[in-house]
């Protein structure tokens, strides 16, 4: 399945732009649901990424559907229902969904029948995540770590509100609200590192929340920074430790993360640092090297425990309300 999909996919990308020049009722849909994509998500979305969306939807829609039971799938959900109106316009003058995912349907029917040994609904979405983390490497892997995103970005709640949403309900406002509103203490997580988009050519470039977390890192972190070059702190990781901090309790609350090491003794990171010290009380930092590009001598991934070339850490940065200790381990 995973090793179908690029070539599946490919084809899939060409069919949506012909369409996109040929087609003018698909190309007032697509361009509308663009719209409705960037007020909902992210004003910065490209529209290649509206265009994997679609895509994606396309290629997993059935297994949504059977894995779950749920016949009306596209009717119960409002963002497939959003996307499936986009999919109808080629559908109607040139396109068979079916036909085109036949080569597909021994894939589709092996997990469907993988499925059906599962009788408990939480263990179907663990094996449904599976399924999805195996598409993402086979479908989409340069972009794996944008795509998703659920009904709402996690950054994107820390934005002034977007307004009422044509495809978004007010039982879903109201759940995002509540979210927004709840206490949390523990935030657990890997959040992406990449500093730079390293190729133009990759569409893929952080995405920027200026009301929010952007405020907040460049009020605290960057403000607080005696470096010249201050470009690492855009990183995404140094926006979700930024939200993270903010978002536990003002009291007691813990933050683990598994990311960049960067932060630990880089120059650009000094304002990182001193506001962690000042944001929590413990410090527990576990670093694991395999920074290849710092070390002349290494090259290649063998070196990093997760086989890429900058260095990882995990941390614990932990909220008590007492004196802020640093403990690191080599």
């Amino acid at each position: 399945f995973k090793d179908k999909l690029p070539e599946i996919g490919r084809q899939m990308t060409a069919i949506v732009r012909a369409e996109k020049k040929a087609n003018k009722v698909f190309a007032e849909a697509f361009d509308g649901f663009v719209a409705l994509c960037r007020q909902a998500l992210n004003p910065n979305l490209a529209a290649a990424a509206v265009e994997e969306m679609l895509i994606q939807h396309i290629l997993t829609e059935r297994i949504f559907r059977k894995i779950f039971d749920v016949g009306e799938f596209m009717q119960r959900n409002n963002i497939a229902a959003e996307i499936e109106k986009v999919v109808i316009a080629p559908t109607s003058r040139s396109f068979s969904r079916d036909k085109f995912l036949k080569e597909l349907d021994r894939f589709y029917v092996a997990i469907e029948a993988a499925a059906d040994t599962i009788p408990d609904f939480s263990e179907k979405q663990k094996f449904l995540n599976t399924v999805y983390e195996q598409f993402f490497q086979g479908f989409a892997v340069e972009r794996a770590d944008t795509l998703g995103i659920c009904l709402v970005d996690t950054f994107e709640t820390m934005e002034p509100d977007q307004g009422e949403l044509q495809f978004t309900t007010k039982e879903n406002t109201d759940r995002v609200k509540k979210q927004k509103e709840a206490p949390i203490f523990v935030v657990l997580g890997n959040p992406p590192y990449n500093a730079h988009q390293l190729n133009e050519n990759d569409n893929n470039k952080n995405r920027t929340y200026a009301e929010g977390v952007d405020r907040r890192v460049r009020n605290t972190y960057t403000t607080d920074s005696a470096a010249t070059n201050k470009n690492a702190l855009s990183d995404p990781y140094v926006k979700a430790l930024r939200w993270a901090s903010d978002r536990i309790g003002k009291e007691e609350g813990i933050v683990a993360y598994v990311c960049n090491s960067s932060f630990i003794d880089d120059l650009a990171f000094d304002g990182v640092r001193k506001h962690l010290a000042q944001d929590f009380d413990q410090i527990h930092v576990l670093d694991l090297g395999g920074n290849v590009r710092k070390n002349p001598k290494l090259s290649g991934t063998k070196h990093n425990v997760f086989g890429i070339q900058v260095g990882v850490s995990i941390n614990l940065f932990v909220r008590k309300r007492k004196p802020a200790k640093v403990k690191s381990a080599p």
